[in-house]
């Protein structure tokens, strides 16, 4: 990092600091001892440089399991980044994990979405946990007022991953008070920075049709396969690092370089090489990084054979697989996590409904599913030909005929 840009005027470090493994490989006192080591790292690294850290999934133990209050973790964490963190913000990151801070040219507002995290059992079932998304609200209300500028950093995104067809990262009720607010102060917000997939993709946020707000989501340090089943394609990435132009008025990105450690080439020479592997502008094409921009950009994703979404998915896994092909329903499936990040326009996007069709009569027929504790019985008594789409704890895609 240091040689790619020894004097960045700060560094947003999104989260995932410990090994993806199961809980009996970890304790709390080693993600501890491996959250303080790479703090130090950075400051050793960096020691004129303000570092904007966010939490991970990963880093709580049991891993994903964070709770809404008050704990050991964000004490100990809140202590190692003190060095980083105003007064005020220190005080909230050892309450919920989540702080605000100002510059001369902007608020950033750092978040612990790991509350919204589908295997964040912990939370699942309350309305608004640690009473971030009010504190969230207020900050922008007040930013807005203020006419400030927003940079918005987490860890887990909102919406569909794009490389599976039912995967959701946010509990739906959170996903839609999330989309909400951000739709609700898009006009502060200059720009998102989240992580989690390891993938390379963003999202884009509608209001009216019109896009008023986008959503980085950035490449993992860390390669790792995902263990996800049902995954459309490898899911597995280069090692990368983004480092970001933006404007230092408007606080808005305007142009991005991305890095990426070759890890066939480093292991046939035995000698990691960091390279660029695109910037953005100028392989896109795009005059700068804008939601209208990026709208503009997914426009001709949609195109048929279209040569710049195939740059596009070979950056999404960071040339991990520069030969590997992606179907329509592939396309699909990236276009529609994109542009929806409100579950059910994603469902409409990947599942359109046809257009108006006479009725196909089908024999009466019952069809019974039973998974985990729950058991669906689905009737159909001369229907037209469509799938029902039912979310209990996970995604099935139903279809009884």
């Amino acid at each position: 990092m240091r040689t790619i840009e020894p004097n960045p005027d700060f560094i947003i470090w999104t989260g995932d600091d410990t090994p993806h493994t199961s809980n009996d490989n970890l304790s709390k006192q080693k993600v501890l001892a491996i959250i303080q080591n790479i703090t130090q790292l950075l400051a050793d690294v960096f020691p004129n440089t303000t570092m904007y850290p966010a939490l991970g999934n990963h880093d709580y133990h049991p891993k994903h399991q964070m709770p809404p209050s008050p704990n050991d973790i964000y004490d100990a964490v809140g202590e190692a980044w003190k060095q980083w963190l105003s007064t005020d913000a220190f005080q909230t990151f050892k309450n919920g994990g989540f702080y605000t801070m100002e510059s001369n040219t902007y608020r950033m507002v750092v978040l612990n979405t790991v509350y919204y995290y589908t295997s964040d059992l912990v939370t699942r079932n309350l309305t608004d946990p640690a009473g971030q998304f009010a504190w969230f609200d207020s900050v922008m209300e007040n930013a807005t007022a203020a006419g400030e500028k927003v940079l918005v950093i987490a860890h887990v995104p909102p919406g569909h991953f794009e490389r599976h067809q039912t995967k959701y990262w946010f509990v739906p009720k959170f996903n839609q008070r999330f989309n909400d607010l951000v739709v609700k102060h898009a006009s502060a917000i200059t720009g998102m920075y989240f992580a989690h997939q390891h993938t390379d993709s963003f999202r884009l946020f509608y209001k009216a049709d019109q896009p008023v707000a986008a959503l980085f989501s950035a490449p993992a340090v860390t390669p790792w396969q995902t263990t996800l089943p049902g995954v459309v394609g490898s899911a597995a990435n280069n090692p990368a690092i983004r480092l970001y132009k933006y404007d230092r008025t408007s606080a808005a990105p305007t142009d991005y370089w991305q890095y990426y450690l070759n890890l066939t080439k480093a292991n046939s020479l035995d000698a990691p090489t960091w390279e660029t592997e695109y910037q953005v502008r100028k392989d896109y094409s795009i005059p700068d990084l804008s939601p209208a921009s990026l709208d503009t950009l997914v426009k001709q994703f949609r195109m048929e054979n279209s040569d710049i979404f195939m740059k596009y998915y070979q950056y999404n896994s960071v040339n991990f697989k520069p030969s590997e092909t992606c179907d329509s329903m592939c396309k699909t499936i990236h276009i529609c996590a994109i542009t929806n990040v409100d579950y059910e326009k994603f469902d409409e996007c990947v599942y359109p409904m046809p257009p108006s069709m006479p009725p196909t009569t089908m024999p009466t027929s019952s069809v019974t599913y039973i998974f985990g504790n729950h058991v669906v019985t689905i009737m159909s008594i001369t229907v037209a030909l469509f799938c029902f789409y039912v979310r209990f704890r996970f995604d099935l895609l139903l279809c009884p005929y």
